[in-house]
């Protein structure tokens, strides 16, 4: 069955963890950078946002982030 086949690939999402995943936030809209730290955080993600790349070169020079999320 096709299904079957296709359900193996896939992980079950309860054993998906972002618990402690250190994760970077660049963004220049407060508005999402607010959102995107407060729904993280819910999961137990340890998360520092950036207005800009200039301020995100400083953070990483003493965080060092296991994700980094951009804006284009």
């Amino acid at each position: 069955d096709e299904s079957e086949i296709h359900s193996a690939f896939i992980p079950n999402s309860a054993s998906l963890s972002i618990n402690g995943l250190r994760i970077l936030i660049v963004d220049d809209e407060p508005d999402t950078r607010e959102y995107l730290v407060t729904t993280f955080e819910q999961y137990g993600v340890k998360i520092t946002a950036a207005a800009s790349a200039k301020e995100a070169m400083q953070l990483l020079e003493t965080w060092q982030p296991d994700i980094l999320i951009s804006d284009i």
